[in-house]
């Protein structure tokens, strides 16, 4: 599901802004929209990065170094991020809320809609939408994820990949898988939960299509699944485990 941010045109004035080459306000641009993708921060994985951004590592890393020198990227702790992006992106900057002031605006009403949530937005949002502020790496995952199937099984296997993964390497992983799936029919594509329980995010671009990848389909859990992968092994040569 895609997102959205806010940019703000008095970015046109400012020096700092003004002052960057095209390559590195395209880079700046890049970084926004990635922050955007992975809930205000901007992943420690250059390589990931790189993919996303479609830069090379060095060019990923000396952009970052040049957006802190130019003050329009912020080191917090081990983490990068924006600057001022928190105080910039706010929690109503969801669709419904839009909406629903856009339609309070066409029928004239007085009172001005306020640039931050009123109490009654607010309540009811809690029980319509998920605040952006408490949204989980779990949340952005089957937001992207191909393929929604058996959610609660894939939010256990979710939580265990964590143990083992960041949730920005995990990311990386499915925006890479997202593009191998591109175009594939539906039963081709694995249930989240067994992507997450055989670690897929760490395989390499294109990786999914040779016959060397050898695939253990004890890890399963239904008949309709396990049919799927045995049709998706046959056509891309992959092996079964054993």
């Amino acid at each position: 599901m895609a997102r959205w941010f806010r940019v703000y045109d008095d970015c046109i004035d400012d020096p700092k802004v003004g002052n960057l080459s095209d390559a590195l306000f395209r880079a700046w641009f890049s970084f926004l929209c990635v922050s955007s993708r992975f809930m205000g921060t901007i992943p420690n994985d250059k390589k990931a990065l790189a993919h996303i951004m479609r830069m090379s590592e060095s060019d990923v890393e000396n952009a970052l170094t040049n957006l802190q020198l130019c003050g329009l990227i912020d080191k917090i702790g081990k983490r990068h991020e924006p600057h001022n992006w928190r105080k910039r992106q706010f929690v109503s900057d969801v669709s419904t809320a839009r909406v629903k002031q856009f339609r309070k605006r066409q029928r004239n009403v007085s009172e001005t809609p306020p640039e931050t949530e009123t109490e009654t937005e607010t309540d009811t949002k809690k029980k319509k939408d998920i605040s952006v502020s408490k949204l989980t790496g779990f949340d952005v995952f089957w937001n992207d994820y191909p393929k929604k199937v058996a959610k609660r099984d894939a939010e256990k296997a979710f939580r265990a990949a964590l143990k083992r993964a960041t949730p920005e390497v995990i990311q990386a992983g499915l925006q890479r898988y997202r593009k191998q799936m591109d175009g594939k029919e539906a039963q081709y594509i694995a249930h989240a939960a067994t992507w997450l329980n055989a670690d897929r995010w760490a395989d390499e671009a294109g990786t999914s299509t040779g016959a060397s990848l050898v695939v253990d389909l004890s890890a399963f859990n239904s008949p309709e699944e396990l049919e799927g992968q045995r049709k998706a092994m046959e056509l891309y040569g992959i092996k079964q485990a054993g």
